[in-house]
């Protein structure tokens, strides 16, 4: 196969970056650090993963698997969110444990109260 003309010969030149790499626990190209990104990731990880609970309890939902998913969630991200937010997700597992594995008992005032210092947190540090 013939080289394509209209490309010079020679290797490709990396891409331009502003900022290190995560990868070198320095800073990212919007200026936050690679440990804020990672707790970004965390943060928001954990709200995707019992963001589904009220819609499952509205529409009638009996799985139990839904609340099991809900609470490894929460007890993997325990371990790896900032210490701030430690207080918040404690509360946020007791709000999804109080269900037992019982739907029908989700309590929508108290998941929102439980869930709103972690999305402000998350507004805050991560750019919502």
């Amino acid at each position: 196969m013939l080289p394509d003309p209209g490309v010079p010969p020679g290797p490709v030149p990396a891409p331009a970056t502003s900022g290190q790499t995560p990868a070198t626990g320095g800073s990212t190209s919007d200026g936050g650090t690679a440990s804020t990104s990672s707790s970004c990731l965390t943060v928001a990880g954990a709200l995707a993963g019992v963001s589904f609970l009220p819609l499952s309890a509205a529409v009638g939902a009996t799985d139990s698997a839904d609340l099991d998913k809900a609470k490894a969630a929460i007890r993997e991200a325990m371990s790896r969110v900032p210490d701030e937010l430690k207080p918040d997700f404690a509360k946020l597992s007791e709000v999804v444990d109080a269900m037992g594995g019982d739907l029908s008992k989700f309590d929508t005032p108290a998941f929102e109260e439980a869930v709103k210092p972690i999305s402000a947190w998350l507004e805050k540090n991560c750019g919502g």
